[in-house]
């Protein structure tokens, strides 16, 4: 099993199991409400030492945003921000305590900005999140984990902190995790083919440089906060050792689309509703 998850803004390397891979994707959101958008990324991690007990993994990604908006109250100002970039790095750092205890800590901090005049301060955003674990193993082969800790970043929308938690288990060929921000739960077809059926938390946070000229007064480093809620089924195909097909449809509930000041005074919610959304993908294994 590699990846149920697919990129999210709220951490890179939450879902990340092993290390040593590329991840491509396209996601397409056809309509929500005033909006619509796709988007384009692409992620990387790489192991930079791993002992026994010990793994420290660098990680990256990149991910263009584009949105059209229609019959919005202000569409004079909605091209300033209809393109989003969102660039990411950090390490992830895994240790092994004795009795199958452990811990993980990530930091990744997070440039997320229209990029209209270069990189400026407010684009940037913390991000990461620590936890701590205990795994359970059976003569059978059953694997039971316990996950408790916290995060900081976008899985709400603004930048926030939030309990990370999960009790995992697997069966067969089946691998449950119930938690937050995200549940899933995955079953094994045969050696090459993964169903995953999961829900999570969807946020972004965007800083606009751009000054937004709304009724009498222009708007500085403005933000475009988006959340929402994810359902989805995820299949995966590996069509040889080192490449992975992801494809993915779900629906999107709970959508709220916020334009704010610097200051974080609300300027305009857009008119949002709930949403189908496509997803497509190719993982590369270069540990092979």
């Amino acid at each position: 099993m590699l990846l149920c998850y697919f990129i999210t803004e709220g951490g890179m390397a939450q879902k990340m199991e092993k290390s040593g891979f590329t991840t491509f994707q396209y996601d397409m959101v056809p309509e929500v409400g005033e909006a619509s958008w796709n988007q384009y990324s692409v992620a990387f991690n790489k192991s930079l030492f791993s002992f026994k007990r010990q793994e420290l993994v660098f990680v990256a990604g990149y991910r263009n945003t584009t949105y059209d908006f229609f019959e919005t109250a202000i569409p004079s100002v909605t091209k300033a921000f209809g393109e989003i970039h969102l660039i990411t790095g950090g390490f992830f750092y895994r240790h092994d305590l004795q009795r199958n205890w452990g811990f993980e800590v990530t930091f990744s901090p997070v440039i997320s900005s229209t990029l209209d005049s270069g990189i400026s301060g407010a684009d940037f955003q913390y991000g990461g999140n620590a936890n701590i674990h205990k795994t359970w193993n059976t003569n059978d082969g059953k694997v039971t984990a316990l996950k408790l800790g916290a995060g900081y970043g976008t899985a709400l929308g603004q930048p926030r902190f939030y309990p990370v938690f999960s009790f995992m288990t697997t069966f067969n060929r089946w691998s449950l995790e119930l938690g937050f921000p995200g549940s899933s739960i995955t079953y094994d077809i045969t050696p090459r083919h993964d169903l995953c059926l999961n829900a999570e938390y969807l946020g972004s946070y965007a800083n606009i440089q751009n000054g937004l000229p709304i009724g009498q007064e222009v708007y500085n480093d403005s933000k475009l906060e988006y959340e929402a809620i994810a359902l989805g089924v995820t299949h995966k195909y590996r069509l040889q050792p080192n490449f992975t097909s992801v494809l993915r449809m779900g629906y999107l509930m709970d959508n709220n689309l916020r334009l704010l000041s610097g200051n974080e005074q609300q300027l305009n919610e857009f008119n949002t509703s709930e949403s189908i959304y496509f997803s497509m993908g190719l993982i590369l294994n270069f540990n092979n």
